[in-house]
């Protein structure tokens, strides 16, 4: 199972703050630096926010440094998780465009 961490909000066990959650089936996990699992926690997200646009997908997100996607094409999945991969390397600005550029690859369904 995967365990959280609550920071705000109700905590399901009232000593260690952790809430269980169900397993993560499917998709695909992959580790990144921890200062790109900061910006993805970013409401704000400029990578999430120009994939969501176009792509339904699930992520998780953990502090340590693996993010697990899940969508219900194989394709979006890797290209979620390159797109997530590549933005580490790419100013916030070339994002939307480098995006843009993954998306031209995308088979139409």
């Amino acid at each position: 199972g995967l365990s959280c961490m609550v920071e705000s909000g109700p905590k399901k066990d009232w000593m260690t703050g952790q809430s269980l959650y169900g397993e993560l089936k499917g998709g695909h996990v992959f580790k990144v630096s921890l200062s790109l699992i900061r910006v993805l926690l970013n409401p704000n997200c400029v990578v999430l926010e120009a994939l969501a646009d176009v792509i339904a997908f699930e992520i998780a997100i953990g502090m340590n440094g693996w993010v697990w996607i899940n969508s219900e094409m194989a394709y979006d999945i890797v290209l979620v998780s390159n797109a997530i991969q590549k933005s580490e390397n790419v100013s916030k600005n070339a994002i939307p465009a480098m995006v843009k550029r993954l998306l031209q690859t995308r088979p139409k369904h």
